[in-house]
């Protein structure tokens, strides 16, 4: 089965075919016999599926235009990272160099989130990204595994909004700081976080299960003609 964008773009694709069968129709010239008025104006049969034109497509020998067209049109995924000093910190900066080395996705696009709130929002507004995924580390006193969660950032009130880009501003590299930052600059974007929750004097358990998240999300994203993209 087809996924949202690619029934978007096959959509897209039908409503194209319709548009230049339309024109050659208009071009012909309008019967006049009774008739053949009546043959002409039949109603029409009801319009087929996105999977069925899909399937009719690759049948009739065009699958790989199909792909290729369904393809160019995958969503931009931005990973960022977001590391500190410190042994974990230094974990989460292996996942990003790991990362860079070995993601090779036209549509993914690796950049490192350990800056201001400020710089973190050019990045994230010059690639126009359809997902953003941050993958950082930090101590809550959790049971020590890698947690995921989502959030669409609430715009702050006028009087709330220097207060919540002050502590990235100041140097501060901490998920929430970044994300109270960001909300400023982009409210109603909706962030994916990769957290690890570090075991104690093992910050190696961090790099291997962010590392693992990347992977997960590079082979769901990830357009690329190498199987083993992404992977270790």
């Amino acid at each position: 089965m087809y996924g949202n964008f690619e029934r978007e773009w096959l959509r897209r694709l039908a409503r194209a075919y319709a548009f230049w069968k339309k024109f050659w129709d208009d071009l012909l010239p309008k019967p006049e016999n009774p008739l053949t008025r009546i043959v002409f104006t039949l109603p029409k049969k009801e319009e087929e599926s996105i999977d069925e034109i899909a399937r009719k497509l690759e049948e009739a020998g065009h699958g790989d235009f199909v792909r290729a067209l369904l393809a160019e049109k995958k969503p931009r995924v931005l990973l960022g990272f977001l590391y500190y000093a410190g042994p974990i910190g230094e974990a989460v900066y292996g996942v990003y160099r790991y990362a860079s080395s070995h993601v090779k996705c036209s549509n993914v696009v690796v950049e490192d989130f350990s800056a201001d709130a400020l710089t973190v929002s050019d990045a994230i507004a010059k690639w126009k990204a359809d997902k953003i995924v941050v993958f950082t580390a930090k101590k809550r006193g959790r049971k020590p595994a890698l947690y995921a969660y989502s959030l669409v950032l609430r715009k702050p009130r006028e009087w709330e909004a220097v207060e919540a880009i002050r502590p990235s501003l100041e140097g501060s590299l901490d998920i929430d700081d970044l994300l109270r930052g960001l909300s400023v600059f982009l409210p109603g974007t909706t962030i994916h976080v990769y957290e690890c929750e570090p075991a104690e004097n093992e910050p190696d358990t961090c790099e291997k299960s962010l590392i693992d998240a990347v992977i997960g999300e590079v082979s769901h994203e990830c357009i690329s003609e190498d199987p083993n993209n992404g992977s270790r």
